[in-house]
């Protein structure tokens, strides 16, 4: 049984000894694995901007214990992170582990009794000078008491994103705020995990968004609003979004990068949408979109003014720090990346204003023919993320 909690975690560790910040400071860990090596190989990581690093992904034998196909590279990696007073971790499980097609193995009540203790089994052995972290959804479901982990885990990160996953609704794929109440943004899950201290909590922030085509009719126009029903097959993402191997149901995720964004020419710059697009701020969540009329599809997404906004929210709770997925998914210019950077220039505001409600972009985003658009409002469902575990090495 024991074996099953792995379909639900990431496990990450690593020698505290090695830390590029005081354990008290704030940290920001990114996501790194062996796909990444040609869009961001290791020498090109932005280690100045990054604390921790979390190598994907090892697998778990019959003996529950890591087994990594790629060691060269993760010896690489801790070699080069080392240099550069980063830390590394060994994500365990990860999205890439397929769950059956019978989602009843994330529903399980019954694996409730036996993360805690295996938790405590992994502390033991690891000791108090490795970090023992966990990687969670946007709610603790189907756990009911998660309070005990606080004695066990230095920190978690609450992946609040890929909201609308699985859903046949278009929505922000990273909400910071929204006033509905069945929503699941940033702010509820942050809420949802308030049993665990705040100093022990690290905000998920995504590189990426996702495509999605609204069900309309062609006379309805330009889409202005973040809200309504949409097919359940997602059109392709970006040039590195294959056919997914599901067997379950095969199709595209949607997934766009940050950096295939702006690689593409859909945005121009942070401001400005390309040709046929017409980007939006949607001030409830507060998260960009845009909308191309010919091909009626929608791409949700995260930029630098969301990321700036997620990061302050962050460290006006008094969080641990900010957690990334993925390093490669940013936009690099001189060696560092666009939003990684805003997450950096958040976390260097010295009085940030913490009263963020409906913040409207610093100024009107205009499209490729000089459109202005005005903020407009979002609707959200609710979606379950499986929650994940971090260690560190």
């Amino acid at each position: 049984m024991v074996i099953h909690l792995f379909y639900l975690l990431i496990l990450l560790f690593l020698s505290k000894a090695t830390s590029a910040a005081a354990e008290t400071g704030k940290v920001i860990v990114g996501y790194w694995g062996v796909w990444d090596s040609k869009p961001l190989p290791i020498k090109y990581i932005p280690w100045s901007q990054i604390t921790h690093i979390n190598f994907g992904f090892a697998t778990v034998n019959k003996d529950v214990v890591p087994a990594l196909k790629n060691q060269g590279a993760l010896s690489n990696l801790v070699k080069e992170a080392h240099e550069n007073n980063v830390k590394v971790l060994l994500s365990i499980g990860g999205w890439r582990t397929r769950l059956p097609c019978n989602q009843s193995i994330i529903t399980n009540t019954t694996t409730e009794d036996h993360l805690l203790p295996l938790l405590e089994q992994f502390r033991e052995a690891l000791g108090d000078d490795k970090l023992l972290t966990l990687g969670v959804g946007a709610t603790p479901y189907p756990y009911s008491n998660v309070s005990g982990y606080q004695q066990v885990v230095d920190w978690i990160t609450i992946m609040a994103h890929d909201t609308h996953v699985g859903r046949p609704t278009i929505g922000a794929n990273s909400p910071l705020y929204n006033n509905d109440a069945s929503s699941n943004s940033a702010l509820e899950a942050w809420n949802a995990w308030m049993s665990i201290p705040s100093q022990q909590r690290v905000l998920g922030v995504p590189f990426y968004g996702y495509a999605s085509k609204p069900i309309r009719n062609k006379k309805d126009g330009d889409l202005e609003k973040l809200t309504g029903p949409a097919h359940s097959m997602r059109p392709p993402g970006d040039a590195d979004d294959p056919m997914l191997p599901d067997t379950c149901k095969r199709g595209y995720s949607g997934l766009w990068r940050w950096r295939s964004l702006r690689n593409t020419g859909i945005l121009l710059d942070e401001s400005r949408a390309g040709k046929h697009w017409i980007k939006h701020w949607d001030t409830s969540s507060q998260t960009p979109w845009l909308y191309n009329s010919l091909s009626n599809v929608v791409i949700s997404y995260d930029d630098p003014q969301s990321v700036r906004l997620k990061t302050t929210f962050a460290m006006c709770q008094q969080a641990r720090g900010i957690g990334v997925w993925d390093l490669a998914y940013d936009y690099y210019t001189s060696g560092n990346g666009q939003l990684l950077t805003a997450i950096h220039d958040a976390l260097n505001t010295t009085h940030p204003k913490c009263d963020l409600t409906l913040i409207h972009p610093d100024a009107d985003p205009v499209d490729s023919i000089g459109t202005y658009i005005l903020p407009q409002s979002i609707f959200f469902a609710f979606l379950y993320v499986i929650p994940m575990v971090l260690f560190q090495l």
